[in-house]
């Protein structure tokens, strides 16, 4: 993809949530970003793709050569004259910041000796004397002997809450940029397949104490037990409706799980699974683990599983009533340590 050169059109602001994101429908080098400044502070999420190092300056042969020339034949001019830049992470946390550097005026955010890890980060620029806060107070002291101004101010371990102070400064900006790209889209959220049965809301080292209800009306012996999966259905790295995925399945039912009901007769049965994970239903036809009804077949175009609200239809392949088991799940599910 061709570099992205960002030019703000509405103006951004100065706290996380007022900050522009710069996105993209596919992913772009950012090479630059635009804008101007009143006085205030203007912010902008990007991210660093960390295949190169991270640089950020306001310098250029523009801010170089016409501000002095301008200044000196006291002709206003559009740019703005003392900027400063600030970097932070996804959280807000401040990373560094510059003033001046290399005996200018203008902003520089050099490359590191430590690359940046890849990730969402907030560029800040402003005007000389409008600085980063936090809910701590002033998160940059004074700079350091390298020109680097570093989070030890007494807000410093806070995250960015806005800016405080006053400047003069008013202007136009182009900050160049190194190693920057337009955040990545983001993919929309999965959703679970309906026939798993979610305990993701629990913490993995917790045991859930679930009551079924089974039901049966079928000639077969049928047996339910169930495997981890992930939101997808996904076992063994395979997904429902791939080559293998019934013997996948098999190979990892949870072990001690076996529920069944006798013919036309309800049984209620208390069953223990840990949360933090998804587990899948298969139906064991008339107790044989090499012939499985799993959430694969609806993939295949034969569905044997079905779900209405907090109840698991099951087909045994003999007359597609979906009665041949019948699971509800209570809808009250308690965590015991």
């Amino acid at each position: 993809m061709p570099p992205l050169s960002f030019v703000e059109a509405d103006d951004a602001g100065e706290d996380l949530d007022g900050a522009i994101p710069i996105a993209a429908d596919l992913v772009q080098p950012l090479t630059s970003i635009s804008g101007s400044l009143f006085g205030d502070a203007d912010l902008f999420q990007i991210f660093i793709s960390g295949d190169q190092p991270f640089s950020a300056t306001t310098l250029s042969a523009e801010t170089l050569l016409d501000l002095p020339i301008d200044n000196t034949l006291g002709i206003p001019t559009g740019l703005l004259e003392d900027p400063q830049l600030f970097l932070f992470d996804a959280t807000g946390t401040a990373v560094f910041g510059n003033d001046d550097l290399f005996g200018t005026i203008q902003a520089t955010l050099p490359s590191m000796a430590n690359p940046l890890s890849p990730g969402i980060y907030f560029l800040a620029i402003s005007g000389f004397g409008y600085n980063p806060v936090s809910a701590g107070g002033d998160i940059f002291a004074e700079a350091s002997f390298d020109g680097i101004l570093r989070p030890t101010g007494p807000g410093g371990e806070l995250p960015l809450v806005g800016f405080a102070g006053e400047s003069l400064s008013s202007g136009n900006y182009t900050i160049a940029l190194t190693g920057a790209q337009t955040i990545p889209p983001t993919s929309p959220p999965i959703e679970p397949l309906r026939e798993l049965f979610d305990l993701t809301g629990f913490d993995s080292n917790v045991t859930v104490n679930v009551i079924q209800q089974l039901f049966r009306e079928a000639a077969f012996n049928n047996v339910l037990a169930f495997y981890e999966t992930d939101a997808l259905g996904r076992v063994g790295g395979l997904l429902p409706g791939e080559a293998g995925y019934e013997a996948a399945a098999a190979a990892n039912l949870l072990d001690g799980i076996g529920l069944t009901a006798n013919n036309n007769q309800t049984t209620d049965v208390t069953l223990d699974l840990l949360g933090g994970t998804y587990y899948a239903p298969a139906l064991l036809i008339d107790g044989n683990i090499n012939n499985l009804a799993t959430v694969g077949d609806a993939a295949l175009g034969q569905a044997r599983i079905k779900r209405e609200g907090n109840t698991l239809l099951f087909e045994d392949l003999t007359d597609f009533d979906f009665n041949d088991l019948i699971v509800t799940l209570t809808p009250e599910v308690s965590a015991i340590a």
